[in-house]
């Protein structure tokens, strides 16, 4: 899972990229739902940079769920540190669906600004980014809970030590 995790946090980088590289006119005003584009060279390097931020973010929190798997396989099971990667990476798909929502009627303004049919915003959620929304919740909660039993566990096992050094004393007056 480690080794997928890499992968596919490059192939949305590179995927990204590719499209906007090769995307055309026609294809751009059907994705949008606009009426008319204007894609020129530099237009077409600010919407590239614009739809890798939400790429790099998902990228990123891959990442760091590919190093929760790695510790996992290495027996670093629910360490504080395996928490926070899972927590990064629920925190970066949040995000990542977040900006993704927001690059999407930006792009449109920046292919659109001059058009002879004026100026449009375009707004694109699917189902995709919202099941997306939910999963990185409940990893987040998940995780939330993990981080509660390990601290738990912490606070039981110093308890038990005091109870000890406590028996110990009392043990002498005995």
């Amino acid at each position: 899972m480690s080794c997928a995790c890499i992968l596919v946090a490059m192939l949305f980088v590179v995927r990204t990229a590719q499209q906007w590289i090769t995307l055309d006119e026609p294809h751009l005003r059907l994705w949008l739902d606009v009426q008319q584009v204007l894609l020129t060279p530099a237009r077409r390097l600010a919407c590239l940079l614009i739809a890798l931020i939400p790429s790099t973010i998902n990228a990123w929190g891959l990442m760091r769920l590919s190093g929760a798997f790695a510790g996992f396989a290495s027996g670093e099971s629910f360490t504080p540190r395996a928490i926070a990667r899972l927590r990064d990476f629920a925190a970066a798909s949040t995000l990542s669906v977040l900006t993704a929502m927001v690059s999407v009627p930006v792009i449109a303004l920046v292919v659109t600004y001059g058009a002879k049919s004026g100026l449009e915003l375009a707004v694109n959620i699917g189902t995709g980014s919202l099941t997306s929304l939910l999963v990185s919740g409940v990893v987040w909660l998940v995780v939330h809970v993990l981080a509660l039993a390990n601290a738990m566990e912490k606070q039981n096992t110093a308890l038990k030590e005091e109870n000890g050094r406590l028996a110990s004393e009392n043990a002498q007056f005995i």
